[in-house]
């Protein structure tokens, strides 16, 4: 099972979860992009109660098309982007593979906003893609009162819902 712990380039910023990832994406959405300096954002979805964070972390703010708020964190000193917050939605952190103290077992299971890959940005072709549509996830997750995860149409974020 992968383990959610990691820090920044620079080690003044450290994180780790209590609860194991609830989902694990690759995001091809042009913020991501953007916010990542490369074709995808990979990340890991965890709930933030149990979610620790040491050091200073800056956040830059971004709107979304859902009427949320994106607050992308990163390290003040190194610039590594670190996770992710959702501002309807605070119960949630995406976290950035790349910043997990051992990523290796990072597996996706799925490729979301693929409409807007880059063409030299190559993902492995047996993980699924989920359109640019909203997404329920799978039935791992669909269990009553669990917290479960959608993408919203054009929102660039995720956002929690309880399952009945």
């Amino acid at each position: 099972m992968l383990q959610v712990k990691g820090g920044c380039a620079c080690g003044a910023v450290r994180y780790q979860s209590a609860a194991a990832p609830k989902y694990a994406v690759q995001c091809q959405c042009r913020a991501c992009q953007r916010s990542s300096g490369i074709g995808h954002a990979s990340q890991v979805m965890v709930p933030t109660e149990g979610f620790e964070v040491t050091g200073e972390v800056r956040f830059y703010q971004q709107p979304s098309d859902s009427g949320n708020t994106i607050a992308r964190g990163f390290c003040p000193a190194c610039g590594s982007p670190l996770f992710n917050t959702i501002s309807g939605y605070p119960n949630v952190r995406g976290v950035h593979v790349g910043s997990l103290d051992d990523p290796g077992g990072f597996r996706p299971q799925q490729v979301v906003w693929h409409g807007e890959a880059q063409p030299w940005d190559f993902l492995d072709p047996e993980v699924p893609t989920g359109g640019d549509v909203t997404t329920a996830w799978p039935s791992m997750l669909q269990r009553p009162g669990q917290l479960g995860f959608r993408l919203r149409w054009k929102s660039l974020c995720w956002y929690p819902f309880a399952f009945a």
